[in-house]
């Protein structure tokens, strides 16, 4: 049944366009005597932020603080040494020993690695001082939570990380679903997905953005087939060997919910959409043709071609 499903969606063909942000990333310095007040849990600058629950249950639990001015500042950057800090006091993993001065990070690091969440290749040790990337927070967030990933022998790139941290809602994306794995993470974010860290430790399940999963899934895997409909496919590229000297590659294949507005890609196609009112979905195939022989009125048909690769299950099954 589910192939006949297929069959019908995929004569929806549509090219894909993909698109990329570049980010540039601003310092931050680290300060171990910075004006931090423990215990303060009402904040002048956070009643209507978004992470304000997750906030006062992180400066609840100790690992976090607010300002001397009675401040959060939840939108500035975390630095690396910051969030290591915070992730080390919230798992309450033993830290040996005590640092001031610039020093003050270094038995937080030793601790993160002797957990096996930090290793020496995560970045630089004199880059402590820059800010976290939400691809670096959440590599360690994603080995805080999974004992599994804590073994040193176990190694996982970084497609992988954003795809298993978004599958499971460790990460949520930005606006529109976006991953920003680039981009700088901010003390709200930080102690967002801490919290959630805990919450997976904790035996608790969380709510997961299928839009930033499947764009995770799509940048790790060409397709989003998983996220959506938890069927397992090949991974793309694909090639198909169509016949005299005529190539089709399949790059990237993308499933849009019309039902759900925040599906990736919907704003993209929501126009182009034909619906039954329920189970309304349309798939778009990236292809690229390569022919290597001179034709004479010669006509192809990438939809039809398409439908009868996924009929005879060439690519809806991974081997």
């Amino acid at each position: 049944m589910m192939l006949k499903k297929l069959f019908t969606v995929l004569t929806m063909t549509t090219i894909l366009t993909a698109c990329t942000n570049n980010v540039s990333d601003a310092a931050v310095e680290i300060n171990s005597s910075s004006p931090m007040v423990a215990k303060q849990l009402s904040f002048s600058d956070i009643s209507n932020h978004w992470a304000k629950s997750s906030i006062e249950g992180a400066v609840k639990k100790g690992y976090v603080d607010g300002y001397e001015d009675a401040s959060f500042k939840p939108e500035k950057n975390v630095s690396r040494a910051e969030f290591v800090k915070m992730v080390v006091t919230a798992i309450k993993e033993p830290v040996n020993g005590a640092a001031t001065g610039s020093e003050w990070v270094v038995p937080y690091i030793a601790a993160a690695k002797n957990k096996g969440i930090l290793r020496d290749l995560d970045f630089p040790a004199d880059s402590l001082n820059e800010p976290i990337s939400r691809l670096e927070m959440s590599r360690i967030a994603l080995r805080a939570s999974d004992s599994a990933l804590q073994n040193k022998a176990v190694q996982i790139d970084d497609k992988s990380v954003m795809y298993n941290a978004a599958k499971i809602g460790l990460i949520q994306g930005l606006s529109g679903g976006e991953l920003g794995s680039g981009k700088p993470t901010t003390r709200a974010q930080s102690v967002t997905i801490i919290e959630r860290v805990m919450t997976v430790i904790s035996g608790g399940k969380l709510e997961v953005d299928k839009a930033a999963a499947s764009f995770a899934e799509i940048d790790l895997r060409g397709s989003n087939f998983d996220t959506m409909w938890g069927i397992n496919v090949k991974e793309f590229p694909y090639t198909h060997h169509i016949g005299e000297g005529l190539d089709m590659f399949i790059n990237k294949v993308v499933v849009i919910d019309h039902t759900d507005s925040n599906s990736a890609y919907y704003d993209l196609y929501k126009d182009g959409r034909i619906s039954n009112g329920q189970n309304s979905y349309s798939i778009a195939f990236d292809i690229t043709m390569k022919n290597s022989t001179k034709k004479d009125h010669f006509s192809f048909y990438p939809r039809q071609s398409i439908s009868m690769l996924d009929f005879v299950g060439s690519f809806t099954q991974k081997k």
